[in-house]
């Protein structure tokens, strides 16, 4: 083979040995554009997933603000019911204190009105003992009469002392 044949020969070969370069790097260029489709398909999916869950997060955050909140009232209203609750236990035992004092004293009353009574009946009897004494005065009374409510016919003088008597004779 001569110079030129081979110069001719190196260059198709150099330029086939470019030419199977450029192939290899088409190929491995091509690969990567798939391999670069399917990351940005699967970049993508995961933009599209990680917005969807945004989307979730954000609808959870609400959500435990709204129970966050609904707690603090609850709180607030447990703080309420507890302070009442603490205000009505001090009402009931100063109820209960007023109640234990008024049945003292309603024992008081009712041992006051048992004496009260006691009395009534010896004053009751008294009175009818008196009733009894008035009524025989009385009795003797309509049976005696006395000079001075007599008529002056039917008086009769009254009469000297014993000792008068005596002295009257020695005259």
């Amino acid at each position: 083979m001569s110079v030129v044949q081979r110069a001719v020969l190196d260059t198709q070969s150099n330029q086939t040995l470019a030419e199977r370069l450029i192939d290899q790097l088409a190929n491995r260029i091509g690969g990567l554009g798939v391999e670069l489709a399917d990351i940005a398909g699967s970049v993508q999916e995961v933009a599209s997933r990680v917005a969807n869950q945004s989307e979730r997060f954000h609808h959870l955050q609400k959500t435990a603000e709204t129970m966050v909140s609904a707690n603090r009232d609850i709180a607030n209203a447990s703080q309420a019911v507890q302070s009442t609750t603490s205000a009505a236990v001090v009402e009931i035992v100063q109820s209960r204190s007023a109640v234990d004092t008024a049945v003292k004293h309603i024992a008081e009353l009712v041992e006051a009105v048992g004496r009260i009574e006691a009395w009534l009946i010896a004053v009751g009897s008294a009175l009818s003992q008196v009733a009894k004494v008035s009524g025989s005065i009385e009795a003797m009374r309509s049976r005696l009469t006395s000079w001075r409510s007599m008529p002056r016919s039917r008086r009769r003088a009254p009469e000297p002392p014993a000792a008068a008597l005596l002295w009257s004779r020695a005259k």
